[in-house]
C-alpha cells in the first residue's frame, strides 16, 4: 500500500512557527509531528511512503535522510487536490496530513479497511470551507 503524506500549505494557523519551519516539523516531545506518523505507518509494515510539499522541505528531507521515505518537492499549490495531482500517483493509496498525530489503532483500521475509506477528524471551522467528493471505483487521474 502506498501512503502519501501532505506537508504542503503555508501553515499560517501555526504562526509564528511557520516562518521558520514546515508545520509538520513542529516538535512534540523532541520529535516532529510527521515523525510520529511515519513511525506508526512503518510499525504496520507500510514502507512505500512519500511526503509531498513545497515549503521548508529541506528540513523534512534531512530528518528522513536515513529512512526509506520518498520526498517530493513541488511548487507552491492552491490546495490539497493540486498537490496530490503533482505527486503523480496512479494506484491505490492512503492520503494523510503530515501535521496531524493519528492514533496507531486508527491507522491500523484504515490500512485493514477493505472499502474506499476516509479517515477524518471532527470539523472545528465553518463547513462551508470544505469540498466533499464521492468516487465510484475510479479516479479522475
Amino acid at each position: 500500500m502506498k501512503v502519501i503524506i501532505l506537508a504542503g500549505g503555508k501553515g499560517e494557523k501555526a504562526w509564528p512557527y511557520n516562518e521558520i519551519r514546515n508545520k509538520c516539523m513542529i516538535p512534540i516531545s523532541n520529535k516532529p509531528i510527521i515523525g510520529y506518523l511515519v513511525d506508526a505507518l512503518k510499525k504496520h509494515q507500510i514502507n512505500d511512503i512519500s511526503i509531498v510539499g513545497s515549503l521548508f522541505m529541506d528540513e523534512i528531507k534531512h530528518y528522513f535522510r536515513y529512512d526509506d521515505v520518498n520526498i517530493i518537492i513541488t511548487d507552491q499549490t492552491n490546495g490539497n487536490v493540486e498537490t496530490l495531482l503533482l505527486s503523480n500517483v496512479h494506484e491505490e493509496f492512503i492520503f494523510l496530513y503530515g501535521d496531524c498525530i493519528i492514533d496507531e489503532e486508527d491507522i491500523k483500521e484504515l490500512i485493514e479497511s477493505k472499502v474506499n475509506t476516509l479517515l477524518i477528524g471532527k470539523v472545528y471551522d465553518d463547513p462551508h470551507n470544505h469540498i466533499l467528493a464521492h468516487f465510484n471505483n475510479s479516479f479522475p487521474w
